[in-house]
């Protein structure tokens, strides 16, 4: 972004995030994982290695390690939000999980709308994938290519 960033060291470096390492932990994600939990587990562990550093910030910088390579991953586009009906339920479930509250798409009759939950199981039917086999005045329920859909936090798009 072309302004002056500070490294963990105190050093003034011209590019974001290329300063060394003093304290860092591994977070796994979870086979059930959502963006909510694993945001809060994130929040849990930057709590722990906070109190880490400030228990003992002059021993880490000492121990500091040069940050090596590192990966950048871009905002995910609109297509790889969007449900598609013939997609598998463990497929569609991932995308749910993973973006809730930032919302998936998908469509239907034409319509688009924005997705925050869903729940999805695996069961065969005789359904083309998309079809409406279920509705509450909560919930609908479409199906996939190998199991079903229940849209419970979903609303139409603008």
């Amino acid at each position: 972004d072309g302004g002056l960033h500070y490294t963990e060291t105190g050093q003034v470096s011209k590019r974001f995030d290329e300063g060394d390492i003093i304290l860092q932990s591994e977070i796994s994600v979870l086979s059930n994982e959502t963006l909510e939990t694993l945001s809060i587990r994130m929040q849990l562990t930057a709590r722990d290695l906070l109190a880490r550093f400030l228990k003992d910030h002059e021993a880490l910088y000492k121990d500091k390690k040069p940050q090596i390579g590192g990966e950048y991953w871009p905002m995910p586009k609109a297509e790889d939000r969007t449900i598609d009906w013939n997609q598998d339920i463990e497929t569609i479930d991932r995308m749910v999980r993973a973006f809730s509250k930032f919302e998936t798409y998908c469509w239907i009759e034409d319509k688009k709308y924005y997705v925050r939950k869903a729940d999805c199981w695996v069961e065969e039917h005789l359904y083309q994938p998309g079809t409406l086999v279920h509705e509450t005045n909560l919930e609908r329920v479409y199906t996939a290519k190998d199991g079903f859909v229940c849209l419970s936090d979903w609303r139409k798009a603008d």
